[in-house]
Formats: structure tokens, sequence, C-alpha cells
């Protein structure tokens, strides 16, 4: 497990992805900045993933979905923008997203009825007037009003 990265400004550092045997990544309420590292998509064994209310920005990497062992993503109340990668879908684990108070707009890919990960979803929650989430669990307005 790797957490209390707190109280760090700086961006998170691409060496973390040579940490394959950590199974958890937990950074909250810390000023980390800059973007996630691609090479997050090294850490295989990570079943966890909350990165919430950081400065982290910019897209949420595609190399995620590399983390097989994915369980849960929760990159709530940060500053990501763009789309959520479909390639999320992929994940055999993956039953909780929490996506809310970003800059994340589109649709939803995680709600494709085509595919076999929305039956796993338990908890999916999102910004439901920036991404088109027909799926969610919670959708969230203005990063506050969350139901």
């Amino acid at each position: 497990s790797l957490q209390a990265l707190s109280n760090l400004s700086s961006p998170l550092p691409s060496e973390l992805g040579f940490l394959t045997g950590v199974n958890r990544l937990r950074i909250t309420d810390s000023t980390f900045s800059g973007t996630l590292p691609t090479e997050l998509g090294l850490m295989t064994s990570l079943r966890n993933i909350k990165i919430q209310n950081t400065n982290m920005r910019g897209a949420i990497p595609v190399e995620l979905a590399n983390i097989t062992a994915l369980n849960e993503l929760s990159l709530y109340k940060n500053a990501f923008t763009g789309g959520i990668p479909v390639e999320l879908l992929d994940l055999p684990f993956f039953t909780k997203a929490a996506f809310a108070v970003n800059g994340l707009n589109g649709t939803m890919p995680l709600c494709d009825a085509e595919n076999s990960t929305l039956t796993k979803l338990e908890v999916l929650t999102a910004d439901c007037e920036e991404v088109d989430c027909p799926c969610c669990t919670t959708c969230c307005k203005d990063g506050v009003d969350c139901n």
C-alpha cells in the first residue's frame, strides 16, 4: 500500500511506475500538481487508485487500462479534463469509479450497454451535466449537489 503522500506540491514522479508490487495508491487532500504519469499503467498489481482533492490536471491516461487488477478508480475533485478513456471497459475487475468534480466532458464510455463491464459496476459517479452518464449511480451538479 502506498499512501500518505500529502502536503507535497510537486508533480507525481514517473518513477512510481517502478513500484509494481504496490496494490493501493492513495493521494488525498494534497497540493500535488501536474498530470498523472502514464507510467502508472506499469503498476499492474494496483487494485485501488484514489486520487482526490488535489491539483492534478490534464487527461486521464489510457495506460490505466493496463492495470488489469484494478477494482476501484476514484479521481474525485481534481482538475482532470477531456474524456474518460474507453479502454477502461477492458478491466475485468473494475467495480467502482468516481470522476465527479473535474473538468471532464463527453459521454461516459462505461455506460456502453454492449460491454460486460456495465453489469459489474457497483458505483459510478460523474458530473452528469458535463458528462452524459445514463448509468451513473450518483450524479453531481456544480461539484456539490451529488445524488
